[in-house]
């Protein structure tokens, strides 16, 4: 019986709070998952996909489309887009940017992808000022 509860105290280990995440290194989530990113305070949670009108990787196409997936950040509190590859773009906390650096899997013709199966990897980034605009 002891051996049962070791492997369940391991396995609720794994089920609590977010995962802890370096600045400057790739990081995967899945939907409904989080990260903290160390010494920033900034949690981030991957919380829907929005739009994957990517090409295919088994077609043609004249442009390579867009994925596009939301993001819930503390501290502070404010829901987030971020996208890829048209006109990739970061969303900053403070002087920390978290950029999509990819989406899998990739779309396939004929293929139905279910939201469940996709993992966002993710760069928080620090910059030495906040941007402008």
């Amino acid at each position: 019986m002891r051996p049962l509860l070791v492997v369940l105290a391991a396995a609720l280990v794994g089920c609590g709070g977010p995962t802890e995440v370096e600045l400057e290194e790739d990081f995967t989530l899945a939907i409904g998952k989080s990260a903290a990113i160390e010494g920033t305070g900034i949690t981030v949670t991957f919380l829907d996909l929005l739009e994957d009108s990517r090409c295919p990787i088994n077609a043609i196409c004249v442009r390579a489309g867009n994925a596009k997936i939301q993001l819930g950040l503390r501290d502070p509190r404010r829901v987030a887009e971020v996208n890829i590859p048209d006109q990739p773009r970061g969303e900053f906390v403070g002087q920390v940017e978290i950029r999509l650096m990819e989406l899998t899997p990739e779309p396939e013709v004929g293929r139905q992808m279910d939201k469940g199966d996709y993992r966002a990897t993710l760069r928080a980034i620090q910059h030495n000022s906040a941007p402008v605009g």
